[in-house]
């Protein structure tokens, strides 16, 4: 627009600053915006008069959904999650989220992050919720229809187990942080058999909080050992990796567990994957014999025999005899590969023992 379009726009809104941001926030093209701008200022309402006629003209344009959602937030007066507005106005989570943006934009609602929550919180401003509450005070039932979704929700209604009902309750009311309090329902649920709802929790805390390593090292260790879905388990770990601390055992555990489902998985590249994961866990902890292992057999069907060697010799010397015992098949090729027939001979006799 020119500066005199622009000049005639805020004209027409009485250059109240809120009917402007309504005005634009609904904008899709400056000919359709210029021609409603004449229609406005053709009404001659001005101050709140015009506050409140812009506000029912937006509010009689949008449907239902965005109805109910702005009709939720009224009727509550306080900050709430997507979730809480999805419960209270009986609509799925995703449909609301996308709503809510759309509403974000028109400037009917505002955005905060909350600590509590530690998630996007919304509201209203108060002279949108007193305009939105004269509409649900007409509709006779509607508020305590309302009140009474979110006291469900809040109270967990749908949880059978009492416990964990109690810590959903913690969470959705603000009092635990919620990743960490939804991963332990996801960990409790598991621990009794119920997988589907193990699996729910976990995608739950993850949607709150997608930079947790130990929610995605935990996934996928559901994935790798409950569900046996590769493929998910490797997504987790990669996410784990990339979240893990940069340096230390915690790191090095997620990084071995990591490169062993991908020798495990049946990629084309498993074995070349899977050494770059353990080596670098072997820089963080050189005494984790498991890791060791792994790493030295990744060498061996890579044909890299002279690292291979390298890395499996130091657990000749291991206490434990498992793990000497399924060191020596794996040297022994080793050893033949690269001609060294005097350790070859030596590893068939402990073989043999």
């Amino acid at each position: 627009m020119t500066l005199s379009e622009k000049v005639r726009i805020a004209n027409s809104c009485d250059r109240i600053p809120l009917v402007i941001e309504w005005f634009v926030g609904r904008s899709r093209s400056a000919e359709k915006d210029l021609h409603e701008a004449e229609t406005l200022a053709s009404e001659g309402h001005h101050g709140e008069e015009l506050l409140e006629f812009s506000f029912r003209r937006i509010y009689g344009e949008m449907g239902e959904k965005q109805q109910a959602i702005l009709k939720v937030l009224s009727l509550i007066g306080t900050q709430l999650p997507v979730e809480a507005v999805a419960a209270g106005a009986g609509l799925p989570v995703h449909e609301v989220a996308d709503e809510l943006e759309e509403l974000r934009d028109y400037s009917l609602i505002e955005t905060q992050y909350n600590l509590n929550y530690k998630d996007v919180v919304h509201f209203l401003l108060p002279v949108t919720s007193s305009f939105i509450y004269r509409e649900v005070a007409r509709i006779p039932g509607y508020e305590v229809a309302v009140r009474r979704r979110l006291n469900d929700w809040y109270q967990a209604k749908e949880i059978v187990d009492p416990t964990q009902r109690v810590v959903v309750q913690q969470v959705r009311r603000g009092e635990r942080n919620p990743e960490l309090a939804l991963a332990e329902v996801a960990k409790n649920s598991l621990a009794s058999g119920d997988l589907d709802t193990a699996e729910q929790f976990y995608k739950l805390a993850l949607e709150r909080n997608q930079t947790n390593w130990q929610i995605h090292r935990d996934f996928a260790e559901f994935y790798r050992h409950y569900r046996h879905e590769t493929a998910m388990a490797i997504q987790h770990y990669r996410n784990a990796a990339e979240h893990a601390p940069k340096q230390g055992p915690d790191r090095a555990r997620v990084l071995r567990e990591y490169g062993m489902v991908l020798r495990d998985s049946g990629l084309p590249n498993a074995y070349r994957l899977a050494s770059e994961q353990l080596e670098l866990a072997l820089g963080e902890t050189p005494k984790d014999a498991i890791c060791r292992h792994a790493l030295g057999d990744c060498h061996v069907k890579l044909g890299s025999f002279q690292r291979a060697v390298e890395v499996l010799e130091p657990l000749l010397e291991h206490p434990a005899s498992k793990t000497r015992e399924k060191t020596y098949p794996l040297l022994l090729e080793c050893y033949d590969s690269l001609g060294e027939m005097l350790k070859a001979a030596e590893m068939r006799q402990r073989i043999n023992r």
